[in-house]
């Protein structure tokens, strides 16, 4: 007869609380994550509504929209688009139907993932430390960087989550004990994992290749033979489809890289490397990572960095810890995997001639930078006075909630009307709407944007139009009863129109925040869209 203990009772009732504390932490980052998800950033950025005609498309025929069937990566206006974000898109407005909201429900499902698969890593890593656990739980969950891109229809949330199921994977076939079965399946997972990764977002050709690279040199050694060739064999394998591609569509997916990369420009090489070393060295600065973040309000919101200033401490202490223990030759394999490759992850962006420092073209950034960030706290918890540690804990986790906090209330507050702009859409769906209202004959989208064609498609499949009133774009239309034309503020459209004096009706986006929002200091503002409808004088 076994007989629990008052101590085993205490034991259980410890684990059950932290379980439901992990449990409850989890859904918070979820459902924060989700709110307005559809509404914060207003409107939707032209990539956005690229990848939803394209998943639109395809969810109801299984054709993209230049009529190729089941395509590997998708011809747009000026490159080709990666596919995986595409299909789970597709997958997604089968089920659920095509909005604005579905649109981005991917990116909180392959964020999700991301999340999970780096605290698993965590609990593998720091078995005996559950503030570690907490603290990844709510650094990664929201982390300024991967909150605001994770919002937004765009393909690098993807390779986030895919980088995230391959360092799970190499730590399990590398770090955990040899003697098990099936030893090939988790560096064959791992290898398809990285060759998957190609199809998720641009920047993954090169990261990949490198990650692969660091990779074979960290582990290369006779014991590990065997699951370095089922990796490799299993990435090969991936690859198939990417290399099919590439032997029709030469120089497909590099032309949008040689568009905005210097590497190409008539410069002298020492230029190039001067602006290669000026790129790289600005996604170190302390203005990106902790003071104002991407200068572009699609990417970052605008107050504070891609990180929190807790993470960050957290951060320069591990990786200051990594380089004592490397000069004292006690090396961690998977830790210098990490290491180098959070140093490789701005390459790609660097070369770039546009936007830097990226934080959507280095997302990899974030998850490099938390992990390596638990290792700092580990060394915190490693203290040997225990009132300091105790100290240090309260600190760090009063430091950290209030940047969360701060964070979220500027998100939802105040972020919207900051990036409205920026995204430069709303409210396309409310100018269309009071456009098919009006029962026009035709209505017209008057613009010369490439882009705002794409939000003007997508737009139009989202609105119900039960009359099937034509929808077109035009360069110039002459105003005329009957037409109904949507238009941009500051496009130069309503100057034009205003040249011909005809009667009409006219829709000024404008958004008011709900009570709830006016009591955290929101205040309303004009959003992006317009519309006239015109009518008889008489």
């Amino acid at each position: 007869m076994i007989v629990e203990t008052t101590t085993d009772r205490d034991k259980n009732y410890s684990r059950w609380l932290f379980s439901i504390t992990i449990l409850l932490l989890f859904l918070t980052v979820i459902y924060l994550h989700n709110y307005k998800l559809d509404s914060i950033p207003l409107g939707l950025f032209f990539d956005e509504s690229t990848i939803g005609i394209q998943a639109s498309n395809l969810s109801r025929s299984g054709f993209d929209i230049h009529d190729e069937q089941g395509p590997i990566f998708f011809k747009s206006d000026s490159d080709y688009d990666s596919p995986i974000l595409i299909y789970s898109t597709a997958a997604i407005f089968k089920v659920l139907g095509v909005s604005e909201y579905t649109l981005r429900l991917p990116n909180l499902i392959f964020f999700s993932i991301a999340l999970f698969l780096a605290f698993y890593l965590a609990t593998r890593l720091f078995k005996e430390n559950r503030f570690i656990w907490v603290y990844c739980i709510i650094a990664f969950g929201f982390l300024p960087q991967l909150f605001t891109i994770s919002r937004l229809s765009f393909e690098a949330i993807s390779q986030l989550a895919c980088l995230a199921g391959v360092c799970l994977c190499v730590w399990w076939a590398f770090q955990q004990s040899d003697a098990q079965p099936l030893g090939f399946v988790k560096p064959a997972l791992s290898g398809l994992l990285l060759g998957i990764s190609v199809y998720t977002y641009s920047t993954a050709s090169l990261l990949s290749a490198l990650f692969m690279l660091s990779l074979l040199l960290i582990y290369y050694e006779k014991k590990n033979l065997s699951k370095l060739i089922s990796l490799i064999v299993a990435c090969l394998v991936a690859l198939i489809p990417y290399a099919v591609f590439s032997l029709k569509n030469p120089g497909a997916l590099t032309s949008r890289f040689k568009a905005i990369s210097f590497l190409y420009e008539q410069l002298p090489f020492v230029e190039k490397l001067r602006i290669f070393q000026s790129n790289y060295f600005s996604f170190w600065s302390l203005d990106f990572l902790i003071k104002h973040g991407d200068s572009n309000l699609r990417h970052s919101t605008g107050v504070g960095g891609i990180v929190f200033l807790s993470v960050f401490i957290l951060f320069i202490i591990g990786l200051a810890d990594f380089f004592l223990r490397l000069l004292k030759k006690d090396i961690d394999k998977f830790r210098l995997l990490l290491v180098i490759n959070l140093f490789v992850t701005p390459i790609a962006s660097a070369m770039t001639s546009e936007g830097n420092p990226h934080a959507v073209r280095a997302i990899l950034l974030g998850y490099f930078m938390v992990i390596i960030s638990c290792y700092g706290f580990q060394r915190v918890l490693s203290l040997y006075n225990k009132t300091v540690r105790g100290i240090l804990l309260v600190f760090i986790f009063a430091l950290l909630g209030n940047e969360v906090y701060k964070y979220q209330f500027d998100y939802f507050a105040h972020y919207a009307a900051r990036s409205v702009d920026a995204i430069g859409s709303y409210d396309f769906y409310g100018a269309i709407e009071f456009a098919l209202e009006e029962a026009p004959n035709k209505i017209v989208l008057l613009d010369n944007f490439p882009g705002i064609r794409d939000n003007f498609l997508f737009y139009g499949r989202v609105v119900d139009n039960p009359n099937n009133i034509p929808m077109q774009v035009e360069l110039s239309v002459v105003p005329e009863p009957g037409l109904c034309v949507i238009f941009r503020r500051q496009s130069g459209a309503e100057e034009y129109l205003d040249r011909y004096p005809i009667p009409y009706d006219q829709f000024t986006s404008k958004y008011r925040p709900t009570v709830r929002e006016k009591y955290y200091g929101a205040e309303p503002f004009f959003g992006v869209m317009k519309a006239r409808c015109y009518k008889d004088g008489g």
